[in-house]
């Protein structure tokens, strides 16, 4: 007897796959994710016991770093596990397969993509966070560029704010969270405005943290040496990446032609808050980048209170 929800899953037999040549499997899938997770957290590792052993301290951009890393291995699992579902039924629907998930194994799989979509936009606003700290520490040189850091830092929360309490109307509104009657019944230009209004919000911020650092040394006339210039160029193709995954995510969801063939939005979910991690930990090199202070016209205990997350006794001197 087929499933009660198979009905909605029309299908396409006789396929050979090679109508869907981007299918990726569970096995790719899990390969790609598990390793660009590794290289995150093998970099974090690295980034906090550099910033140790040089100063015996942990800082705020460090800690937020840890935060990100750590929420990425349960949202790499609970993502695969959501995965593993989402691919059973789209063989079910190409005709690849006679297997459909049970209702309960959708059931718990809406449940779980929500609660991936909290761990997704907490990761990305944790490695935001932390940039936001280490260009404190870097860039602050005057009062003029405290006050865009203000602001910058302002937008960013405000954007977390919004998106994070976005996800609980994925579904139409907060009751319905989970419910998958409810999300099915959720419209099509519904879905595409908050997927838009995501996408929006998370490119602005990524953009302002890209100008930031260029306008601030373009503002003090500040002079980037080769060093200075090869790190922050390094960290720029990084997030040049990490928005190209951003925009494939979201454009991959909103083309109908391409969500219901392929299934590489599976794989731009899962790489986006590697990406982020990665670039998370690499920020702690950011000594290599430190910009001169010579022009500052404000005190280190001014600037002192983006400290108080730092773990440890300074003796970096």
């Amino acid at each position: 007897m087929m499933a009660p929800h198979a009905e909605a899953l029309p299908r396409t037999t006789g396929s050979d796959g090679r109508e869907h040549p981007h299918m990726l499997s569970l096995t790719t899938l899990q390969g790609l994710a598990w390793t660009f997770a590794a290289l995150g957290i093998i970099l974090t590792i690295v980034r906090l016991l550099h910033r140790w052993k040089n100063s015996r301290c942990l800082h705020l951009d460090d800690i937020f770093s840890a935060v990100a890393t750590t929420i990425l291995v349960p949202f790499t699992a609970m993502t695969l596990q959501d995965d593993a579902i989402d691919i059973e039924m789209t063989m079910y629907r190409l005709g690849r397969s006679d297997h459909i998930p049970s209702l309960e194994k959708v059931d718990t799989a809406i449940k779980t993509e929500v609660a991936c979509t909290v761990l997704f936009w907490i990761i990305i606003y944790a490695a935001k966070a932390s940039f936001l700290a280490a260009y404190w520490r870097t860039f602050c040189a005057n009062r003029v560029a405290c006050f865009v850091w203000y602001t910058l830092a302002a937008v960013t929360a405000i954007s977390f704010g919004a998106l994070f309490m976005s996800v609980f109307w994925i579904c139409g509104q907060p009751s319905n969270v989970g419910d998958l009657v409810a999300c099915k019944s959720v419209g099509t230009a519904y879905a595409i405005r908050l997927l838009t209004v995501w996408c929006v919000l998370n490119l602005v911020d990524c953009f302002l943290l890209i100008v930031y650092p260029f306008a601030n040394t373009s503002f003090s006339r500040t002079q980037l040496n080769t060093r200075q210039t090869i790190c922050i160029s390094l960290m720029l193709l990084l997030v040049a990446f990490f928005v190209a995954l951003d925009i494939l995510r979201t454009y991959w969801n909103l083309t109908l032609s391409l969500s219901e063939t392929t299934n590489l939005v599976l794989l731009w979910r899962l790489l986006e808050p590697s990406v982020a991690v990665i670039l998370c930990a690499m920020s702690g090199f950011a000594g290599l980048c430190r910009v001169p202070r010579s022009d500052s016209d404000i005190s280190d205990d001014e600037r002192g209170w983006i400290e108080i997350g730092r773990v440890g006794k300074d003796t970096s001197g």
